[in-house]
């Protein structure tokens, strides 16, 4: 009997694992995250609020949203942060062994109340897009779950995650339903299960959500265009999308805006934590070009105010401050300098001055433009006509570029351009052979052709500028600011500048919001990887400024489309662009993930808003945006 017993009890203790097996095949593996979101559906709020310290301290912040900036102390911790989690980090995500990742759909931006145009919960609510990988491509469809009074921010996952292989198109693809993409309220697993049932979705498993407490239903269908699942659709005319845009974008400055300028970002105690309520002088800059063009009045008065604010806290060196902290009256250069900060401010005066005469803003401060123009006369090299940084000094302040910069010589050659600065043909000439050395024509100066044929070594994306060159090595990363502002500011002529754009769209950056700020992310493996990048987890592949969506960046991008004459690409990608900024609600979120789409950073971007507005000015505009036009330029550089 006893023998019996024993048998029987050994078969049930192994049916178990067993059986827990064949649910993971059928279910997946969800993660803590998942579990304890749907578990928490039905506990007590009380308990709920009791929980959160719990659940942070097991899931923690994969993606950074509560990261500080990666140059804040933190209390107790090392001066490097761990890794991020195993659970969805960015490290995973730069893996080259990690599969194709799943794509995400256009969001539903809010309507004038906060509602979505259209009923969610609905098929023809989704969007599919495709995202160019290695030669594949994969196509994501949303099944939305949020309510009819919130606004959808769907949130897709790797397939890495799940250890699903990656395909080509026309095979299975990941499909996704955020439990609380939006505001709305979060639904049932019954409920949620139910609406991909209706598109005959049976097999899913679990996923983190876009937030804390919600989850996601994935899985896989095939084929990729299966007509039960995808569906494309436009929430709205793109028009009247990039009206509300202006409008929300007026008001984010309005809101930001003080007697010293206008803030990074709008104001709060997260704001004031992590020091985004000071002026910068990029963001300033940018913001001036912005409020000028907006068409409101008293943002137009207001554009200079920043400038003004900077100005006065110029270095007797000449140098402008990266930042301006108003309230202690303390300007701060960064570790290694911020070359950057006097660029944008020399072309903000220049570019409102040109714009209307009255300001005066040239000869009120003409002797400190001077000074600044003699501070970068100071750091050009003497034969190359082009400036030299330190790593780490430019708006990309934790990437690993150095020496000749191609964003920072864009901008040296407008100011030039600008400013009837000589030699300003002379620093086009070499910014062309330097950053993109892969022409027939070979330079006389020795020097330059050592510095080619390094640069050439292991060159990925050879219609791209190299976004630096250094003795030895160079960025083969493709930096799309710099090769945007390349067009904008006249380095790249008009052949050139065709070549950038089409590379940049056969790269996918603009896809499904403009833009990624890399092509292709600097990984812990790579030569150029260095330790600042890891510092609170910020600067991982797909993440911040190595390889996150940014989308004042994307109003750039559908400047120099406009710029080029491709106007009704330029629309599209400025739609994209208001899409990103409606993220949330109208959040106007510092910068995405590259894969997963997740806000992160600051809300409340003043220079999204200004950005936006520029853009939507260059749409309309007949010539150049920022450089003046070509004849002028061979007059002033002769």
């Amino acid at each position: 009997m006893a023998a019996k017993f024993a048998k029987f009890l050994f078969a049930v203790l192994l049916s178990v694992p067993i059986s827990g097996f064949g649910l993971i095949a059928l279910l997946g593996l969800p993660k803590i995250q998942a579990l304890s979101a749907a578990l928490m559906e039905h506990v007590p709020k009380s308990d709920k609020d009791r929980s959160a310290v719990w659940e942070e301290e097991i899931v923690g912040d994969p993606f950074g949203h509560s990261a500080p900036r990666w140059d804040e102390t933190i209390a107790g911790k090392s001066h490097l942060e761990q890794r991020p989690a195993d659970s969805g980090s960015a490290r995973d995500l730069g893996n080259p062994m990690a599969s194709a990742l799943a794509q995400a759909a256009f969001p539903e931006p809010a309507g004038p109340q906060g509602t979505t145009s259209h009923p969610v919960h609905q098929p023809s609510s989704a969007s599919v897009v495709s995202w160019p990988q290695s030669g594949m491509t994969q196509a994501t469809s949303e099944v939305r779950s949020s309510s009819a009074s919130g606004t959808a921010a769907p949130v897709p996952f790797p397939n890495s995650f799940t250890g699903m292989p990656s395909q080509p198109a026309g095979h299975a693809s990941a499909v996704a339903a955020d439990a609380n993409a939006g505001a709305g309220p979060l639904l049932t697993w019954r409920e949620a299960s139910q609406k991909l049932a209706e598109v005959g979705i049976e097999r899913y498993h679990l996923e983190p959500g876009a937030t804390g407490n919600s989850f996601l239903f994935v899985c896989l269908f095939s084929p990729a265009d299966a007509p039960q699942v995808t569906a494309t659709t436009q929430d709205r005319d793109d028009a009247g999308l990039l009206d509300e845009c202006a409008a929300r974008s007026i008001d984010l400055l309005r809101h930001n805006a003080t007697p010293a300028g206008v803030l990074a970002a709008s104001p709060g105690p997260r704001a004031a934590a992590r020091g985004y309520l000071a002026i910068f002088g990029r963001d300033a800059a940018i913001c001036a070009l912005g409020m000028a063009v907006s068409g409101e009045p008293a943002l137009e008065r207001g554009a200079a105010r920043g400038l003004v604010t900077l100005a006065r806290h110029q270095a007797a060196n000449g140098q402008i401050p990266k930042f301006v902290d108003v309230e202690r009256s303390e300007a701060d250069f960064w570790y290694l300098g911020c070359i950057d900060a006097t660029l944008w401010w020399l072309i903000a005066v220049a570019w409102l001055d040109r714009r209307d005469a009255t300001r005066g803003l040239r000869a009120e401060f003409a002797a400190r433009v001077d000074a600044a123009l003699h501070w970068l006369a100071c750091q050009e090299h003497q034969r190359f006509r082009l400036l030299q940084q330190n790593e780490a000094s430019d708006w990309a302040d934790i990437m690993p570029r150095s020496g000749f910069v191609l964003y920072t010589n864009a901008l040296w050659y407008l100011v030039k351009t600008l400013y009837g600065v000589r030699d300003a043909a002379a620093t086009r000439r070499n910014a062309d052979g330097l950053f993109h050395p892969f022409g027939a024509s070979v330079d006389e100066y020795r020097r330059a052709r050592l510095l080619a044929h390094y640069a050439r070594h292991r060159a990925r994306h050879r219609d791209l500028y190299l976004s630096f060159v250094n003795f030895a090595f160079a960025g083969h990363e493709g930096d799309v600011f710099g090769n945007l502002l390349a067009v904008l500011c006249g380095v790249a002529d008009d052949t050139t500048a065709h070549r950038i754009l089409a590379a940049l769209r056969r790269a996918g950056v603009d896809e499904p919001y403009p833009v990624r700020v890399v092509c292709d992310p600097i990984l812990e493996s790579n030569v150029l990887w260095r330790p600042y990048m890891s510092r609170h987890r910020q600067n991982y592949a797909w993440q911040y400024h190595n390889g996150g969506v940014w989308p004042f960046v994307g109003a750039f991008h559908a400047a120099a489309l406009a710029d080029a004459g491709l106007r009704e690409d330029a629309a599209r990608s400025l739609a994209r662009v208001a899409r990103a900024n409606a993220l949330g609600g109208w959040t106007f979120p510092e910068w995405l993930h590259g894969r997963t789409l997740v806000p992160a950073g600051m809300r409340g971007q003043s220079w999204n808003a200004a950005a936006f507005l520029l853009a939507r000015h260059a749409l309309a505009a007949r010539g150049p945006l920022l450089r003046p036009r070509r004849r002028t330029i061979d007059a002033a550089t002769r």
